[in-house]
């Protein structure tokens, strides 16, 4: 359990540095810091064995974990994450907190990463950064990023509004091929 307890904690230390970086306006340092929790906790949870001492602290961090996947746009991973802890005699109060984090996951999995039509493509992912000086902003679309340019105030105003959060995104394509914002708002 001393190992488990070691990764947790630098997990939550790593989730505190990735809440005060996003304050600081550092994106890409969130965004880091973030991953690193991610990892760190799930590899906590995954090693947490089931026993008796233990019982509730296997659930706790395998909730942890999957929603941890899912604000860094690992949305199969935070499935996955959720199933295991779904799978097994699971406190009821962590019950439904995985069956809301499975049905979350799977709900961003359902949504085709991008759609297109006539010029126009719209798609949901996490706001991972934002760059004001370049006009962009980079949302991970099922752990991959996608860059959408912007004006300053656009990108200023998404990274102040849903920096860290799921988005759904609308944009059009410029004559070079490049997503250009039209719209930006919490996914549903």
């Amino acid at each position: 359990m001393s190992s488990v307890k070691i990764l947790h904690e630098a997990a939550m230390e790593y989730y505190d540095l990735a809440k005060l970086a996003k304050i600081k306006g550092d994106l890409p340092a969130s965004s880091e810091h973030l991953e690193k929790a991610f990892v760190l906790e799930k590899e906590a949870a995954l090693t947490m064995p089931e026993t008796p001492s233990n019982f509730m602290w296997r659930y706790i961090l395998l909730r942890s974990a999957g929603w941890l996947a899912y604000q860094c746009g690992h949305f199969e991973e935070a499935k996955k994450l959720a199933e295991a802890g779904l799978n097994g005699i699971t406190p009821a109060h962590e019950r439904s907190q995985l069956e809301e984090l499975a049905a979350a996951a799977a709900n961003e999995l359902k949504k085709s990463p991008v759609v297109e039509s006539d010029g126009m493509l719209q798609f949901s992912g996490v706001l991972t950064s934002a760059d004001v000086q370049k006009n962009f902003i980079v949302v991970k679309v099922n752990g991959k990023p996608q860059t959408v340019e912007a004006e300053s105030d656009k990108v200023r105003e998404a990274a102040r509004l849903f920096l860290g959060d799921v988005v759904l995104i609308k944009a059009r394509k410029n004559p070079k091929g490049v997503a250009v914002l039209e719209g930006i708002g919490r996914a549903a």
